[in-house]
């Protein structure tokens, strides 16, 4: 199950990334990472985000409410 199949998760739009992040002055095609996430969050009044890393041997997954990490796997 993807996370945009989830009842419990909203996944924000293509769409309305780009919009906020032509707001902050940013390129609409721009790679969105770390705290560039965490600020179109904030500004799409979002509770959490997800980011992901390959690692070596596995990968780690996190997520972060208002621009702190709270857990990683």
């Amino acid at each position: 199950m993807g996370l945009e199949q989830s009842p419990f998760v909203k996944v924000l739009p293509d769409r309305k990334a780009e919009r906020i992040l032509k707001q902050m002055g940013r390129s609409s095609d721009e790679r969105m990472t770390g705290r560039t996430a965490i600020e179109v969050c904030q500004r799409a009044s979002g509770k959490v985000t997800v980011q992901g890393s390959i690692a070596e041997f596995g990968y780690k997954l996190s997520h972060w409410i208002g621009g702190d990490p709270v857990r990683q796997w």
